[in-house]
């Protein structure tokens, strides 16, 4: 005689609504495959957007940190050139935007030429400069160029436009 294996328990409601229980043959069992094979699935995808997470927090904190040069508004910068004559003015536009209008005493170094001109324009690297172009965002770029080739004392006040004061035409 041969003994059946019993592995699952099905249960059934009849028609009085009483729960029975009913015990199903193995060869009446089907086979599911489980969702993950096996945690590694799981666990790589904590593991991507736990190092996602990560990478987008230092994004962020690098992008809040010290830029390594000063930003002023233009009343300052206006300031600063009234009471210190040994400070360089500089205009990181283009020559031909530079010939359309800039502020008095400011020197032309486009910004894409900063790293070849700087050294014979402004020699001494702890000398005060103050940084602008039409905008803001290329007198950035170009304060940031200048405190990595180690000028110390670089002040970035935005851009042409919003310059309330005199300029040169």
């Amino acid at each position: 005689m041969r003994t059946k294996l019993y592995v699952n328990r099905r249960y059934l409601k009849n028609n009085e609504n009483e729960e029975t229980c009913e015990l199903v043959p193995a060869s009446q069992v089907k086979e599911s495959k489980p969702l993950f094979p096996n945690n590694f699935v799981i666990s790589f995808l904590v593991a991507a957007l736990a190092l996602a997470g990560i990478i987008i927090t230092a994004m962020i904190r690098s992008r809040d940190k010290d830029p390594g040069y000063d930003h002023i508004s233009p009343d300052d910068a206006k300031r600063c050139m009234n009471a210190d004559e040994d400070i360089t003015i500089l205009d990181v536009r283009d020559r031909n935007e530079y010939a359309k209008g800039h502020i008095p005493g400011a020197r032309c170094i486009p910004v894409r030429t900063i790293d070849e001109t700087i050294y014979e324009q402004i020699p001494d690297k702890n000398a005060t400069v103050l940084v602008y172009c039409i905008t803001g965002r290329r007198a950035r770029k170009a304060a940031r160029r200048l405190f990595l080739l180690g000028y110390t004392d670089v002040r970035e006040f935005g851009g042409i436009k919003n310059w309330p004061y005199d300029i040169i035409k």
